[in-house]
């Protein structure tokens, strides 16, 4: 079945839309990126693990990021700081089977429909990149249960097919801008912390990776947290 949108509703709007549709006696629903390979037993691998233990939520697996060929990397475990708001995914395979991690890459992994329910599925606020870290964050906080990745590799993901460069415009505003949204839903007490870690260190990175102009366009996402995803990727010349 292939569901049109008569607008574009982003990669979090997109996914709600494919969950919504499903019958109620789906338990599991499977989250997969049109730029991933999944490997040939990769989402069994997911599911049966998500059938061990009821705590736990979703289910991904080690994904090899950057095309399918020289330049990949391994995608491992996921890290998250409550303190800072630093977000990252280790380049190595973990030391044990299975690992809890405190959210999931979201080019592929599997999820129980009813903690989809609970929380309403993505928030479409993010439209793209870090609605997968929001959704996990908020079925943490609800102690709907937690999220494991296993040390099997299950696909490969091409990795900015649809939303171009690392240092292209469309990825920067939204990376800047979906950094300050999580601030304001998830960093409570620490916000000062995250809000200078984005002023300075994120503003210094970018500098140096990918040159002034692309800093100046990171700090001017400020002024987009507020604005709805399709207007911003508008501006972008991205839609």
């Amino acid at each position: 079945v292939v569901l049109r949108p008569p607008v574009n509703l982003g990669f979090a709007g997109g996914c709600n839309l494919g969950w919504r549709y499903l019958d109620a006696s789906c338990g599991t629903v499977a989250f997969v990126n049109p730029d991933v390979e999944v490997a040939e037993r990769g989402l069994e691998l997911c599911w049966t693990r998500l059938q061990v233990s009821r705590t736990t939520a979703s289910v991904s697996g080690l994904i090899t990021h950057g095309g399918f060929g020289d330049g990949s990397f391994v995608g491992g475990a996921t890290g998250f700081s409550h303190r800072t708001g630093k977000v990252w995914q280790d380049h190595r395979r973990p030391d044990s089977a299975v690992v809890s991690v405190p959210y999931l890459h979201g080019a592929v992994f599997l999820m129980r429909r009813e903690v989809l329910v609970a929380v309403d599925g993505f928030d479409e606020a993010f439209f793209l990149y870090r609605e997968e870290v929001d959704l996990c964050l908020r079925v943490t906080r609800q102690h709907l249960g937690h999220h494991e990745m296993i040390g099997e590799s299950i696909g490969d993901h091409a990795g900015g097919v649809s939303t171009g460069p690392a240092d292209g415009a469309l990825r920067v505003t939204f990376m800047s801008r979906n950094y300050l949204l999580l601030a304001r839903r998830h960093a409570g007490a620490w916000l000062p912390v995250w809000v200078l870690r984005w002023l300075l260190i994120e503003t210094g990175i970018i500098t140096v990776t990918k040159g002034w102009r692309r800093a100046v366009q990171h700090l001017l996402a400020v002024g987009a947290v507020r604005s709805d995803g399709l207007d911003v990727a508008r501006k972008c010349n991205s839609v």
